[in-house]
């Protein structure tokens, strides 16, 4: 972890609607949510009482940050970043292997890094102040089976694979989405339900492990369940309709019959919550827990990729937003509200109210590279950031259509535009000629193409945006992914200069809830961060990449109508079930460090990549 500077019960007459735009009252504390019946709403919202600071938390896949922000500034007052004690499993729990489209994660983990983070900004409050809300952004569809009492089953059942969180990217459900193939409104979600979602994810969960699910008392997303968590009433989630209009098909105030009646009650209760609503006050004893001065009012969670997009200010018609890390989330708002094939969601509201959001997607994007660093690193027992300077200036000095190698950035499967959990990543037009520095270049490109498609999806559809902005991880630390981007679109796109955006966004959504800002234009106008830079393509290797990018269309349509891709990944799933894995090769596996246990992996120079030996697990592990 590292930090730097920069209630009551539930009311039954509750009604939350939809997200609120009017002013409220002023300088009053909202009230809305399932655990807000009976709050002081007395203290005044103004620096002159010191109620003025928000927090907002932003839970991604490896790790979860926070932000300080105060009225009157857009400055961060202090941040602080979290990393979770069991990270993403993925290969083994307990010893035991894991089918290789497991994704999995501990829900303790979240506890420990909010404890954490809320003491670290915490204690950075300027004197006197005070906190009004509390916002919590978090990487969805990631939901997790809990008891009466909200206790996760991971706790009662740690070797259980299926009693813990389903990571976003946990896709061993595809199978059982079938039962959600006549779904109303179906094509406002690509035309299919995704095995990334919360339906498929509980499906499988009650056909793989009957007897836990008929331990579930619910199955939440963790967003919501945090949320519940930190307001000391963890027997009953305040649903957002943030997570569940995207990731479980809820539109126009309800669950299709189908997603109701697969889940049998366990939805648990269905008056969902708006974006920017108040859930209810910190409780008690996380105040105790945390040293905070005051219990602010929590916001009902939101989806991290979604709270980005306010935290950049990108609010109007037609402006979309990218976010580059562990996967690509594109989201883009819209007067017009159109179903097409290969967009993930268009929800009403679902960004910012009076808007239809629109969601789509790369389901592997800065995973496909770290998995490259961290099995090849540029020299045994460098870091990461080494690997990936090492790699990038390699790549530099290679033209487009120079190594002539073309790939599909399948690694995690493909979401947009064709939703297959089974398809799998590949590259293609190696030889013996092959660097490591062609092929890394060849996997950058292959994401750029990815994208390029993503947003000819959005064309089709008729929502053509108007306006590119990037940001995350990979936007800020790697200019020549982002110049490849250019290129192959042959377009000025904008990256964003602001910092933690998602975090940022959470706490525009708590000043929302708490009524601090009067609705989301005020709030955005208030903390955004707007700042961008401009890159602009070369126009000589965009006519290359045009080329390279018809082939990558022509190779995507032939490997998917092909079963070879699936073919040879179940085989793998079989074989690792089956125990035999990677002893039978007679090769160790070499863990996170990607360091091959002989010692004779030797990447500082580019070598030819056909003279490297790579086995089966060698440091895919986050």
């Amino acid at each position: 972890m590292s930090i730097s500077n920069s209630g009551p019960p539930f009311s039954a007459a509750h009604s939350p609607g939809p997200a609120r735009n009017s002013s409220p009252a002023p300088h009053a504390q909202q009230e809305s949510g399932p655990y807000a019946t009976g709050l002081d709403s007395s203290i005044g919202l103004d620096s002159s009482t010191g109620l003025d600071c928000l927090i907002g938390l932003d839970y991604g896949t490896e790790s979860a940050r926070a932000v300080l922000l105060r009225l009157g500034s857009r400055e961060v007052l202090a941040c602080a970043v979290h990393r979770y004690r069991h990270g993403v499993i993925e290969r083994e729990l307990h010893g035991q292997p894991l089918p290789r489209t497991f994704a999995l994660q501990d829900a303790d983990d979240y506890l420990e890094a909010a404890a954490d983070l809320l003491r670290q900004v915490g204690a950075a409050l300027p004197a006197g102040a005070q906190l009004a809300g509390l916002g919590v952004a978090f990487t969805s569809s990631t939901p997790l089976p809990v008891t009466v009492q909200g206790e996760p089953l991971s706790r009662l059942y740690p070797g259980e694979a299926h009693a813990h969180v389903k990571l976003w990217k946990h896709r061993a459900g595809a199978e059982h989405t079938r039962q959600f193939a006549a779904l109303d409104d179906l094509e406002y979600y690509g035309g299919r339900s995704s095995p990334e979602w919360l339906p498929a994810k509980a499906a499988e969960l009650a056909h793989e492990a009957p007897q836990l699910w008929a331990q579930t008392a619910r199955f939440v997303e963790a967003g919501d369940w945090l949320v519940a968590q930190l307001c000391g009433e963890p027997g009953i989630e305040a649903r957002s309709t943030s997570h569940a209009g995207y990731k479980a098909h809820y539109r126009r105030g309800q669950y299709p019959d189908e997603v109701r009646n697969r889940l049998a009650g366990r939805l648990g209760n269905e008056a969902l919550l708006g974006i920017g609503t108040a859930a209810g006050r910190l409780s008690a004893s996380w105040q105790a827990r945390t040293g905070l001065p005051n219990r602010p009012l929590v916001a009902a969670s939101a989806i991290d990729a979604h709270a980005a997009a306010l935290g950049l200010g990108l609010i109007q018609d037609g402006e979309l937003t990218a976010i580059l890390g562990t996967s690509a989330c594109y989201m883009m708002s819209s007067a017009r509200e159109r179903a097409t094939a290969g967009i993930c969601g268009v929800v009403e509201g679902g960004i910012v109210p009076g808007l239809y959001g629109y969601e789509a997607g790369q389901a592997g994007f800065g995973d496909m590279l770290t998995w490259f660093v961290r099995t090849f690193p540029a020299t045994p027992g460098c870091s990461e950031a080494e690997s990936f300077e090492h790699y990038n200036a390699l790549a530099s000095r290679l033209r487009p259509g120079e190594h002539g190698l073309l790939g599909l950035d399948w690694f995690n499967g493909c979401r947009t535009p064709l939703d297959r959990g089974d398809l799998s990543g590949l590259l293609l037009g190696y030889s013996t000629t092959t660097t490591l520095g062609d092929t890394y270049r060849a996997l950058l490109e292959s994401l750029c193409f990815g994208a390029r498609r993503v947003l000819d999806t959005f064309g089709a559809a008729g929502v053509q945006p108007g306006r590119l902005v990037l940001t995350g991880g990979l936007s800020e630390r790697h200019p020549l992914l982002v110049q490849l981007l250019s290129d192959v679109l042959g377009q000025n796109i904008e990256v964003s200069q602001a910092d933690h955006a998602s975090a940022r966004g959470a706490a525009i959504h708590a000043a929302v809830a708490c009524g601090l800002c009067a609705d989301f234009t005020e709030a955005t106008e208030q903390f955004a961060d707007r700042r961008t830079r401009h890159v602009t393509p070369d126009l000589n290797s965009h006519a290359v990449y045009q080329t390279l990018y018809r082939a990558y269309l022509t190779l995507s349509g032939l490997l998917a109508s092909s079963g070879v891709m699936k073919q040879v990944q179940d085989l793998a799933s079989e074989v690792r079930a089956s125990g035999a894995g990677a002893s039978s090769t007679g090769l160790s596996d070499t863990g996170a460090s990607g360091d091959v246990s002989s010692g004779t992996l030797e990447t500082g120079a580019d070598v030819p990549a056909s003279g490297h030996s790579q086995h089966p697990g060698a440091g895919v592990n986050p």
